[in-house]
């Protein structure tokens, strides 16, 4: 379900009851990958000799920055996430604009 817009403005109860507990659930699942993420990208680093020398804490940025390269880039795949929404969670985008989405 997609919520109306409220233009942000939500009440104390539905920052308790809805936003935090999905901020909760997001947080665990991107944890759980997060990681091995992490480890992979300075791994390959590594290998490839493609880190510079700085603190662990710049190369763990570095690693978390290149989520949201392919976004600034606009090479977002919006089909590719289409079908994942549909195989994966039997969920279909109706309406790209407003979020509206229909269970299949």
């Amino acid at each position: 379900m997609i919520r109306k817009n409220s233009c942000g403005n939500i009440t104390d109860e539905e920052f308790l009851n809805i936003i935090i507990p999905f901020d909760k659930k997001m947080d665990k699942y991107l944890i759980k990958y997060m990681y091995e993420y992490v480890a992979h990208y300075l791994a390959v680093g590594y290998e490839m000799s493609a880190l510079w020398e700085c603190t662990i804490e710049q190369q763990v940025n570095s690693a978390l920055t290149r989520f949201t390269d392919p976004l600034l880039d606009g090479i977002f795949n919006y089909d590719k996430l289409d079908k994942i929404l549909k195989d994966k969670y039997k969920l279909k985008i109706v309406d790209r604009k407003t979020s509206q989405m229909i269970k299949l």
